[in-house]
């Protein structure tokens, strides 16, 4: 028997010698491994935006008090003191007036066009450039079941007709996802509410310009927010409110098991002064020592990762998103096995050079 399965017995042996503190420290390492996996899940998901917040500081989310922002977008597109437009988003049209049917249509322009949907056709044809520049009466529709049957909506084929407002408008192509119509057609005709969602600019806007795009939205009627804003905001509010009680709850759970490995060890001082006298070097001393804590850990780990896994109700409260990845783990494991010597060493580094009077 070489030395390592000696001590492996023997570290096996001082585990299940007291099966109910050996069952208090899992279920404590369990609880810090799984804060530690929802404490770095929770950051790795709220810190994102500050790898990319230059694309964040570009981007603005519009809220509109009205139901027609196409003055807003003329204004935009047109003034020269603000930076220029690389896309404007969530562009869709509903009906004026109301319709019969109902009708979100998502806008779509010329390649040349900041607009950058595109139409997902299933059967038929998409748009043409000639009817995406002209503003034709065309429109690729979508017959979703549910519209469909609850009667908002009637199924249509490519080459039908649909009338929305004062306008008829030919069928040209079928999508399983949205319904689509030209800009220039919702501009033209002028059946259609516009209304737009954001809008990204090809470059950080100043103070000065971010001014100027505040005034032309109130002038609109509508607000404008950056999203590094509001994403800042969230993590100030949520990701950091969530990362103190976490920590809180490790503190606490370090503490127990701290108090708890300590009473395992004290209580065993028999066995280690019969080491002694067998010979048993410092080292070996501490390989019996940490095996236990080793091994308690690695169980702990998985135990609290599937833990985390399985509370998709918990993970929703904490407006968590995604699982925790094998990087993420790794960390976990590394966090708890440097908290645990840290706190464990000094002690017990004092307890094998003094004897029992440590």
């Amino acid at each position: 028997m070489n030395r390592h399965t000696f001590y492996l017995k023997r570290a096996f042996r001082q585990m299940t010698a007291k099966p109910a503190s050996l069952a208090i420290i899992i279920f404590s390492f369990t609880v810090c491994a799984f804060s530690l996996f929802v404490l770095i899940n929770k950051l790795l998901y709220s810190t994102t935006f500050f790898l990319r917040q230059g694309e964040s500081r570009r981007t603005f989310t519009i809220t509109s008090d009205v139901s027609d922002n196409a003055e807003l977008i003329a204004e935009l597109s047109e003034n020269d003191f603000l930076p220029e437009i690389s896309e404007l988003v969530g562009l869709s049209a509903y009906p004026k007036g109301g319709n019969s049917q109902y009708i979100q249509a998502v806008l779509c322009s010329a390649n040349d066009s900041r607009i950058t949907a595109e139409a997902d056709v299933v059967s038929g044809r998409t748009f043409s450039e000639i009817e995406l520049e002209n503003g034709e009466n065309v429109i690729i529709w979508c017959n979703n079941d549910i519209y469909i049957n609850s009667g908002l909506r009637e199924y249509k084929s490519v080459g039908d007709t649909v009338t929305i407002a004062n306008g008829v408008y030919t069928v040209i192509g079928i999508s399983e996802t949205d319904i689509y119509l030209p800009f220039s057609t919702a501009l033209k005709t002028g059946d259609f509410d516009i209304r737009l969602n954001g809008i990204v600019f090809s470059e950080i806007p100043t103070k000065s310009e971010v001014e100027i795009l505040e005034t032309i939205a109130t002038v609109n009627d509508c607000t404008v927010k950056s999203r590094y804003q509001a994403e800042l905001s969230d993590f100030l509010e949520n990701g950091m409110e969530c990362t103190v009680i976490i920590i809180g709850i490790i503190l606490c759970v370090i503490c127990i098991v701290s108090s708890l490995f300590d009473y395992m060890v004290r209580s065993m001082f028999y066995e280690y002064n019969i080491y002694k006298l067998l010979g048993i070097s410092r080292a070996g001393l501490f390989e019996l020592l940490y095996l236990p804590l080793f091994i308690m850990t690695a169980v702990s780990l998985v135990a609290g990762y599937a833990l985390f896994c399985l509370s998709k109700p918990l993970q929703k409260l904490l407006n968590m998103y995604g699982q925790v990845d094998f990087a993420s783990a790794v960390v976990v494991f590394a966090i708890m096995l440097i908290v645990m010597l840290s706190v464990t060493v000094p002690k017990y580094n004092r307890l094998f050079s003094g004897g029992v009077e440590a």
